[in-house]
């Protein structure tokens, strides 16, 4: 008997220590907006053009893989990057999960100067927005489908 309550204890500590690696070493392969932008851009520069600069950035939910992250800290493990040389038609979308560029596509399009983006610009970053916005905003969540919720705010 008591080799029994000994195994299911060393079973039951093994999937706390599981579950706390797994949650920590997601949430440390998650970027900001701005750490994505320049992760995206030194790379950019790197192997495609010196001249790089950010032109587009989003965040992506992947629906083909679980991500414990929504969001709700500002950050992310799915980005779309797109660079653009100033002044050309040449873009390049950088697709970005887990802190690695897992695809690279060149674009054709026209790029408009007034919307190359110049991160010395940006003064907050998107986990702190959210953490401000936390602690200013009561929101409020209503499930209305298995993974639909609609978000209702007041300040």
């Amino acid at each position: 008997m008591k080799k029994l309550i000994y195994c299911v204890l060393t079973i039951f500590i093994l999937a706390i220590v599981f579950t706390y690696h797994s949650n920590s070493s997601a949430s440390s392969k998650e970027f900001s907006l701005l750490e994505a932008c320049k992760f995206a851009k030194e790379k950019a520069r790197q192997e495609w053009s010196k001249d790089a600069e950010i032109y587009y950035v989003l965040s992506v939910d992947d629906k083909e893989k679980e991500s414990k992250s929504k969001g709700e800290h500002g950050k992310r493990r799915y980005w779309n990057v797109i660079l653009a040389k100033p002044g050309t038609d040449d873009q390049m979308l950088y697709t970005i999960h887990n802190q690695k560029v897992v695809e690279k596509l060149a674009l054709t399009e026209p790029v408009n100067n007034e919307n190359i983006v110049d991160l010395n610009k940006i003064h907050f970053d998107s986990d702190k927005i959210v953490d401000k916005a936390k602690r200013n905003i009561t929101y409020y969540q209503e499930k209305v489908g298995p993974k639909d919720i609609i978000l209702f705010c007041e300040s």
